[in-house]
């Protein structure tokens, strides 16, 4: 008998293999898959009791109160718009040593449009005209400043040079303006 094995060794070591091989693939896969099964039929009872839904409804409700809330910065209504606006240009201008040269609404284009465009502008020193641009975007959230344009010129009348500055101002409306 010179061969290695007979083939009643070569069939045990066969077997043995095999049940090695049956616990890796067990403890490997058939394990985790039981435990995903378990989580799944968990969560599929959650489900039905209406948790998931609850807990979904109550971050629904709290980011529509977060976008709400940002919305309410820059929305307002005409009247109060242009009350609280006017109100609070005069007093930058007062304030600031700024004199008002126009003030004037633009007409939206698009029938559904609800944004307000207001044109202001004022002439005086540079840092005052910045400070009252603060005032309205950063301290007071009146409106949203869309452009601001500084410009040099001279005066016809008595030749001194003059600083005006323009802004675009806008503000989201609750309802169409009149």
């Amino acid at each position: 008998m010179g061969k290695k094995g007979t083939y009643q060794t070569k069939l045990k070591w066969l077997a043995g293999g095999y049940a090695i091989a049956l616990i890796l693939c067990y403890t490997l896969g058939f394990r985790k898959t039981a435990q995903v099964y378990a989580e799944y039929n968990e969560k599929q009872k959650m489900n039905l009791s209406g948790q998931t839904e609850a807990v979904s409804m109550n971050m629904l409700t709290g980011k529509r109160l977060v976008l709400e809330s940002m919305r309410k910065l820059y929305t307002t209504d005409t009247v109060v718009l242009d009350r609280q606006f006017l109100e609070k240009l005069d007093s930058c201008c007062k304030e600031f040593d700024l004199s008002l040269k126009e003030y004037k609404p633009i007409p939206s284009h698009e029938p559904g449009e609800k944004i307000s465009t207001r044109m202001i502008t004022v002439e005086g020193k540079f840092e005052d005209a910045l400070k009252m641009v603060y005032v309205f975007e950063q301290k007071e959230q009146l409106c949203r400043v869309a452009s601001v344009n500084f410009r040099k010129y001279i005066d016809n009348r008595d030749k001194k040079s003059r600083l005006a500055c323009t802004m675009y101002v806008q503000n989201l409306m609750t309802h169409e303006t009149p």
